[in-house]
Parts: structure tokens; sequence; C-alpha cells
């Protein structure tokens, strides 16, 4: 298109003297071409200026946006090089002037008023671009309030709700019935004097208290009224520790009711102010935290002076349990004991000459083990070999179910829930201790007798030092059972083979499972009537065609050979 132009150019150039018209005709229509090739190069280079980034590694299109960017670099001197100006084509013609600026002190007209809009089908509006639509309000209800439905609106149509029914809704609706029924209705305020007279409320600028919550100060309302106690009255059961007045079950509600840290500051806040409107809740909380600046730590230390003794019957109980199973499992002349060594002399016969034999002992997880290790037939277990070997030499070891009590009533209690308590003990006596040290201050003497009511003792430190008399040697021979007993559970878990600091309830676990299993299985025999000739017989075996002496003997020489030792063959000939 540019070697066009050039030609126009040229031809208009060579005719400048044969036809003027024409000269310019020419000249006009050759500097729109040019104005129109720079536009469309222009926004050509625009569009693809800027796609090059999305394909950095590809060199033909590196060379192909280099080019054009040369070309959009040149292009706008090229355009004032070669662009022609109409009016100075044309000798005669000048440009019009721009409009002269407006006057100072002149506002500019306004501008002219837009278009009205257009309402078309539905709610929506149309309006111009540029322009905000504003959807119309909706009107303003200012009937009666009614109570609140509190529904789940569909979002969108859907359902049965896409259709209408011949049934028309508005036909139930008795306005008059549901307006007596549901209408909320304004309790009328006892302001009228004697004279008949209305008072307007007097406000003077008062504020309501943020201190509590809406919901918290509704609980606070209704543990006040269940307490059913004069502010007076309570701060003086407080202080003279009053057990009538506030029973276990009232000090456990009234600590629900004194207000936090956080809550206390709130109400000296507003209290300085002067400018925040209480109700009963806040003066009742109010004076009783200010009148017993302890009352809370009071409170918790009574409660606790109340749980102590059973607390410590509750500790000594778990203390004994743990200490009777741990002799259990530590004991060498239990039947307990001879059970698992009986195990291990069955094990060792069994793996002889196998990279299993000679052990020393086992881990007692693995008794869970003889319930898989299967017989010849596929179906006995070793399990139910080792319990009609007991019943047929040694049937008092199987008495060692009876020993199990023990562990069965731990039901969980271990070391570390033991530790608690005794911990928890120890630090309410070291409270308590701390609480009639501190009112032994002349200091705090002076404050206390500055707000208590005047005639009132306070007889909280006695009581404590009372209690702590009581308790502390009990507390103390606790603490002392339990660092033993923590120290028996360590050694007793170390010697099973287990990580001292594990839990201990786990041997306790392995044990109570074996036992389970044992008496499931000496039930199940003395019902189907099994015994060691029921279990050859399902081998294949005959008893009869063996020796009973015959077969005692060879098991007792070979259970000899596999131990190594006088106890091994005596352990495994009672086991046959």
């Amino acid at each position: 298109m540019a070697p066009a132009v050039a030609e126009n150019a040229l031809n208009a150039h060579s005719c400048v003297h044969c036809c003027p018209s024409l000269f310019w005709r020419r000249v006009s229509a050759a500097a729109k071409t040019m104005m129109s090739w720079r536009s469309h190069l222009a926004s050509r280079s625009r569009r693809i200026t800027t796609t090059p980034r999305l394909f950095p590694q590809t060199s033909l299109f590196r060379r192909r946006h280099r080019l054009l960017r040369v070309r959009h670099l040149h292009l706008p001197h090229m355009g004032r090089r070669r662009h022609l100006h109409l009016h100075r084509l044309h000798p005669g013609k000048k440009a019009p002037p721009p409009p002269p600026p407006p006057p100072p002190g002149k506002k500019a007209p306004p501008p002219p008023p837009s278009p009205p809009k257009i309402i078309g089908s539905g709610a929506s509006l149309v309006s111009l671009p540029g322009e905000v639509n504003i959807a119309p309000s909706k009107p303003v209800y200012i009937g009666p309030k009614l109570k609140t439905f509190f529904w789940k609106k569909m979002p969108r149509l859907s359902g049965i709700w896409c259709f209408s029914n011949d049934f028309s809704a508005e036909t139930i609706i008795d306005e008059p019935f549901l307006l007596a029924m549901l209408e909320i209705r304004k309790k009328a305020s006892p302001l009228s004097t004697s004279s008949g007279e209305s008072k307007e409320p007097k406000r003077n600028g008062l504020c309501k208290s943020s201190a509590f919550s809406f919901q918290r100060k509704q609980n606070i309302a209704i543990a006040l009224k269940q307490l059913k106690l004069p502010v007076d009255e309570m701060c003086r059961a407080l202080i003279e520790c009053d057990e009538v007045a506030l029973p276990f079950e009232k000090l456990e509600l009234l600590l629900g009711v004194l207000p936090t840290v956080e809550e206390m500051e709130r109400l000296r806040m507003e209290k300085v102010l002067g400018n925040v409107s209480w109700t009963d809740v806040e003066e009742y909380v109010y004076k009783v935290c200010v009148t017993v600046t302890d009352a809370r730590e009071r409170i918790s230390l009574l409660l606790a002076s109340e749980q102590t003794e059973e607390l410590v019957s509750f500790t000594e109980k778990r203390i004994d349990m743990i200490e009777k199973a741990v002799n259990l499992l530590t004991s060498k002349s239990s039947r307990l004991a001879a059970v698992l060594h009986a195990v291990l002399a069955l094990g060792n016969f069994m793996n002889r000459g196998g990279a299993h034999a000679d052990a020393v002992g086992f881990r007692l997880e693995s008794l869970n083990q003889m319930n898989f290790v299967k017989a010849v037939d596929g179906k006995t277990t070793m399990l139910e070999v080792f319990v009609v070997s007991l019943k047929d030499r040694r049937p008092d070891l199987l008495q060692f179910i009876e020993e199990l009590d023990c562990l069965d009533s731990l039901a969980g209690t271990t070391v570390q829930e033991v530790g608690r308590s005794v911990s928890q003990l120890s630090f309410t006596l070291q409270k308590m201790r701390s609480a009639v040290e501190e009112s032994k201050r002349p200091e705090m003497k002076e404050n206390r007798a500055a707000m208590f009511p005047a005639g009132l003792v306070d007889l909280f430190p006695n009581r404590m030092a009372l209690h702590i008399q009581k308790h502390l040697a009990v507390v103390s021979e606790l603490a002392l059972r339990h660092q033993r007993l923590k120290e028996d559970v360590s050694a007793m878990l170390e010697g099973y083979g287990e990580d001292p600091m594990l839990d201990e309830s786990v041997l306790w676990n392995y044990i109570l499972q074996f036992g389970m299993d044992v008496e499931n299985f000496c039930k199940r025999a003395e019902m189907e009537g099994i015994d060691k000739q029921t279990l050859l017989r399902a081998v294949g075996v005959d008893p009869n065609a063996l020796g009973e002496t015959r077969l005692n003997d060879g098991m007792a020489e070979e259970g000899g050979a596999a131990r190594g030792s006088d106890d091994g063959r005596s352990v495994s000939g009672t086991l046959q």
C-alpha cells in the first residue's frame, strides 16, 4: 500500500501545472490513505507486542517481535514527516481558533440533562453506559409488629414452589385473629403517679453496662435467683464461712457467678466513670467482690476443703490396687509366674533346633500368638494344647485366673493418674498455707477490717489452718508412696522388656486377655469334654496305641534336651 501512496503523490506532482484541482484531490487522497495506513499499523503493533510474553522461547516469534517493535518505534517519526495538514494544502483557509476560556468568577454551564431511563419488562432498569442502576426501594412496613418466624428461606425457586396451586393461601389469613394471637404487645410502664400524670423516664445521659455479655448476664441472674440470698447476707456467709447458708452446692453456683479478672476491671472502670446504668446483677456482683476481695480464691479453697476427704480416699485405693498388680507381676511364687514359666518351657520345646530356641524369657505381647499357632490338624491351637496339658498335670495352676481380679479392678488406672491426684492435693494445701500466711500480714488485716462490715470476724484463715493440720501428714505419706510405686512400675516394665516410660496398663491388658482366653477354653473343654485323648484323636493318633508311660517319658526327654537344664526338663515333663 505504501508504494501506491508514493505513486499517487508523484502523479499529483507531475500534473500540478496541468490541472491544479486534480492535484489537490490526489494529495488529499494520498494524505487520507497515509493516515489510515498509519492507524492500521499502530493498532496491529499494539495487538502483537503483548503476545511474545506467552512464547519467549520461540526464535521466529522473537525476530517478528523485534521487527514490529522497530516499526512501532519509528512509526511516529515517519508519521510526523509525512503527515500533511489539510489546512496548509489550501492557502486561503485557516483552522478555526479554539473557543475562548470562560471569564473568571463565572461558573461553567451545567451539563445537558441525561435522557430518561427506559423501564423494560420486569423490574430491571436500562441506563446509558457509565450510569449506575438504582433498584427500586422496598415499601416500608409500618403496621403492627408480629412474632418472628425464624425459617430458612429458599435461595431460588425449586420443587413445589416452581408452580402455582389452585389453593389460595390467603384464604387462611384471618388478620384480626392472627394479630390478636401473634402481635407483640408493649408492656405498660408504671410511670403514672398518684395524681394521674405520667412522668418521662430520666435517662440523664447514662448508657448500658458492657461488663457482661447478654447471655452471661442472663446466666448470672438465674443463678442469683437460685441462691436466694441478699447481698449483705452473702458477704456475711463468705466472711464467716457459714456452711448452713452456703453449702457445697451453693458454693459451686456462686463460683460461676463471680466475674473474671477482665469483667471486674470493666466494672471498676464503669464505676469510676459514673455514666453507666447498672442493673441489680452488676450491683450485686460488684458489692460482693469489693467487700470480700478474695471471694474467688476463698470459694475455690472452701470447695477444695470439702473434696479433700474424698480425694484422699480415692487416691489411697488406687495406690493399693496398683501395688497389688505390681506385686502380682513381679512375685516369683505366684501361680501367674509358674504359668508364664510353663509357657516359656513349651515355647523352647517347640523351637528347639531353631533360631528362636533357648529363650530366657519373652515379652507378654507374645501370649496372644498362642491363638494363631495351629496343631497338625490345622484347628487345634497352641493355647488349647497348653491348657489341656495343665489340666492333665497341674490343674492347680489354672487357678491363676483368680489372681487377676486385682488387674480387672484397675479399669485403666495408671500411676500417672494417681500422680495427678497427689499433685492436686499438694497444690491445694500449698494454696491454703499461702492464704493463712497472707492473712497474718498487718496491712492485710487493716484492709480487711476496713472493708468488712462492722461486727464480723473473718473465720476463713482459722478454718484453712485446721484443714492443713488435719491432712498434711496424710498427703505427705501419699506422695512418698506414689514415688516408690513409680519406681517399682518402671522396674517391672524393664523386667518384661518394655520401655520404663511406657504406660503400665499395656501389661495389664496382655495378662487380662491371656487369662480371658484360658478361662473361655476351660469352659468350652468342660462342656465338650475335651482332654488329651480327644486332641490326639483329632490329629489322627490313637491314644491306646501309645503307652502312657512311653508318651510321657519321651516328651520329658525331648523337653530336657530343649532346655538343657534340670528346670527345663521338669517343666517340659509337666506339660506332657
